[in-house]
């Protein structure tokens, strides 16, 4: 399903900004008169790393197909495990637990990623989260949420037992999901970016990936969310990186 918000050609021109964002960080690295810069040298592979998600983002906006896009959501996987930082955003931290999901990558990578949040021994995180630790053993348990008001209603999806009231809660929480966003940053970024301004836009789409990879371990029918503007609903339904599933 490609999105609608935007032209084809908008989605290009994006994408073709951040290649040549990429060229530039590329460059830099490759011509650093700093080798023993360690922080800036993180910080451009940090600026590769964030352009090259950007991309798959707009490309699965854009409709390409998923196994088209997988080559370069491989490569973000291995840059993010490589990377010295920690991972203390809760958020990086379960989109890159759905991505492995979604893009069948392998499922050994999801402990990895899960202990990467607790690389910083001075960051004050609860030890435990119901749902990060669902996504990262397929495991049910009732031990809370850091972000309780935040992500309740997709918990609520994982605690259902039946694959009935999963999907009724899952349809729910899909239908409440891009309107309880009003506050973020990228609220309507649509409305802010266009094609005649590419230097300042940044709409690359509004997709709820870790709905998408809750549906995807639980095996929810979800037939009625194939054309939800934000469920990602083919990535869901993807199998491998030979063919698109239909």
């Amino acid at each position: 399903m490609r999105d609608t918000l935007k032209s084809k050609e908008y989605f290009d021109a994006y994408i073709n900004r951040e290649l040549q964002t990429i060229e530039f960080f590329s460059s830099s690295l490759e011509n650093n008169d700093q080798p023993d810069n360690i922080e800036r040298i993180e910080r451009l592979q940090r600026g590769i790393t964030g352009a090259l998600v950007k991309i798959i983002h707009a490309r699965y906006s854009r409709g390409d197909k998923v196994s088209d896009i997988k080559p370069q959501m491989d490569e973000v996987i291995r840059r993010s495990l490589t990377s010295s930082q920690p991972h203390e955003n809760y958020n990086e931290t379960l989109y890159m637990l759905a991505y492995i999901i979604l893009f069948n990558e392998p499922r050994d990578l999801l402990g990895e990623f899960r202990s990467l949040f607790f690389k910083n021994p001075d960051k004050k995180i609860p030890a435990v989260d119901g749902l990060l630790d669902f996504l990262t053993t397929g495991e049910k348990n009732d031990e809370g949420l850091i972000w309780k008001k935040q992500f309740d209603r997709l918990w609520q999806v994982v605690l259902s037992d039946s694959p009935e009231e999963q999907n009724k809660r899952l349809t729910d929480f899909m239908k409440r999901w891009y309107g309880s966003k009003k506050g973020n940053f990228w609220y309507n970024e649509h409305k802010k970016s266009s094609l005649d301004d590419m230097d300042f836009a940044t709409y690359k789409g509004y997709w709820c990936w870790e709905a998408g990879a809750v549906a995807k371990l639980l095996n929810i029918p979800d037939e009625n969310l194939k054309d939800h503007p934000n469920y990602p609903y083919d990535l869901v339904h993807f199998k491998d990186d030979k063919g698109e599933t239909k």
